[in-house]
C-alpha cells in the first residue's frame, strides 16, 4: 500500500460507492466474448440477463460451484447494500427518499436469490441430475432478482441526481 497523499474524504468515498454500484450494474465488459469460445465473466445486470437464460436452457442444465459462489457474493454484497443505501440516507438529506426506496429492492433482490439457491442447492452437494422444474423456478426467481437489482439501482441513480452528482 502506499501512503495516503491527502486526508480521508468520508463524502467523496460514500458518492464513489454509490457511482461504482451504478457503474458495476450497467456493465458491458466482457459482453463482446460472448459469442468466443469459453465462459466469460460478466457483471450487474448483464450477469443477471446470462445467468436467466442459463437456466431456461433446454435441456436443462446443472447448476455449477460457479453457480452457487456467484449466489453467495450477490447475496452478501447486495444485503449488505440495503444496509449502505439506509445509512446513506441518513447521512444525505436530498438523496433520502431514493435512498430509502432503494434498500428493500436490494433486499427483496437478496430473498429472491435465497429461496432460487435453496431450490438448487438444496444440501452442500450440487445436484447430480439437471431438473426442469427446479431450473424453471430458479430461472423466474433469479428475473425477480434482477428487476429488484434494477429498480434500486435507480434509485440510486435518482439519490445521485438529487445530491447534483452523476451517477457515471
Amino acid at each position: 500500500m502506499g501512503n495516503r497523499t491527502q486526508p480521508y474524504d468520508a463524502r467523496a468515498a460514500e458518492i464513489a460507492a454509490l457511482q461504482e454500484a451504478v457503474a458495476h450494474a450497467h456493465s458491458t465488459e466482457n459482453l463482446d466474448k460472448l459469442d468466443g469460445e469459453g465462459w466469460v465473466m460478466l457483471f450487474g445486470l448483464a450477469c443477471y440477463d446470462r445467468w436467466i437464460s442459463d437456466f431456461e436452457t433446454d435441456p436443462p442444465r446443472l447448476p455449477t460451484m460457479g453457480d452457487r459462489y456467484c449466489f453467495g457474493v450477490n447475496r452478501s454484497t447486495h444485503r449488505a447494500a440495503a444496509a449502505f443505501a439506509r445509512e446513506m440516507a441518513a447521512t444525505y438529506p436530498a438523496a433520502k427518499e431514493s435512498l430509502e426506496r432503494a434498500a428493500p429492492h436490494f433486499e427483496a433482490e437478496v430473498d429472491a436469490l435465497n429461496e432460487a439457491a435453496e431450490g438448487l442447492f438444496p444440501g452442500w452437494e450440487l445436484p447430480q441430475e439437471p431438473d426442469r422444474e427446479t431450473n424453471e423456478k430458479a430461472a423466474a426467481l433469479l428475473r425477480m432478482a434482477r428487476d429488484h437489482y434494477a429498480r434500486g439501482i435507480d434509485e440510486i441513480e435518482s439519490a445521485l441526481a438529487a445530491m447534483g452528482v452523476p451517477a457515471r
